[in-house]
């Protein structure tokens, strides 16, 4: 009878070391996701800076043409970028949206800023 406990024992402690190692091998799928998702927002923000500070320059002063009411590039093969400029009298507003796809799955992000021609 004694042997019988301490196989039952060993049945059971495997049994919860096998739902403790499915727990954490389920979170790695997530822990992926959300570490391409940081990557994503981090080059996105600076595909944003990049460009607002491109069409401030281009388009800042009264000298300069007039911006157009779109611009769009892209960054190596899987990121674009697409920026909506309006004019609200002296206020100029960029919208801009970057895009990436990735593994299927797009993801996509939006930055705004504005500025006056001087």
């Amino acid at each position: 009878m004694r042997k019988g406990y301490s196989l039952l024992l060993v049945v059971i402690a495997l049994g919860v070391l096998a739902i403790g190692i499915l727990s954490i091998v389920s979170l790695l799928p997530t822990e992926e996701r959300l570490v391409r998702r940081t990557v994503f927002n981090a080059r996105s923000a600076t595909v944003a800076e990049r460009e607002f500070n491109r069409i401030r320059t281009l388009y800042g002063t009264a000298a300069d043409p007039w911006p157009p009411a779109e611009l769009e590039g892209r960054e190596g093969s899987d990121l674009r970028w697409k920026a909506a400029i309006r004019n609200e009298g002296e206020l100029y507003r960029v919208t801009l949206n970057v895009h990436i796809k990735t593994k299927g799955r797009e993801e996509s992000e939006s930055f705004e800023t504005s500025f006056i021609r001087r």
